[in-house]
Parts: structure tokens; sequence; C-alpha cells
């Protein structure tokens, strides 16, 4: 933000302001046509979780094994695949 190149939290710029631009043109760099050809970052992109959501009714757990059995000893429920 100070230099002039805001940021999303991924890091893709968000555009360009003063003193980012500013700084261009005093060296003689057209900061429209440049700032035009500049290539974002990439938004990095969240991969697919194995695990599964599993619920005994007060708590809830995240399991990668397809066949999860356990009680929950606050509750004393059995822990149920949320679908």
């Amino acid at each position: 933000m100070e230099l002039g190149i805001p940021s999303s939290e991924y890091g893709a710029t968000m555009g360009y302001r003063d003193p980012f631009v500013a700084l261009l043109r005093e060296h003689g760099v057209d900061a429209e046509t440049t700032i035009g050809r500049v290539v974002p970052l990439l938004i990095p992109i969240q991969g697919k979780s194995k695990l599964k959501k599993w619920s005994c009714g007060c708590t809830n757990v995240r399991v990668a094994v397809q066949d999860f059995w356990a009680k929950c000893l606050k509750c004393e429920n059995e822990f149920k695949l949320v679908l």
C-alpha cells in the first residue's frame, strides 16, 4: 500500500497508484501502457480435502478414513458422517 501497489490477501495486484506510478513516470516509463501489460499473480487454488466432517451433536471432527467409528466422551453419542 505504501508503495502504491495494493494487493489482495493472495498477492494479486488490485491496481496501481502513486507513488509507484509517479516513480515509473520519473524514469520515462509510460505507466498506462506498461501497467496494462502486467499480469497479476494468480490466486492459489485450494486443493480438495479428503477430510470428511463427522459430528456427535456437540463436537465436529474431520477425518480422512471412510469407516470412522468413535464415541464422544463428552456427550457419549457416536460420531455420524455429516453430508
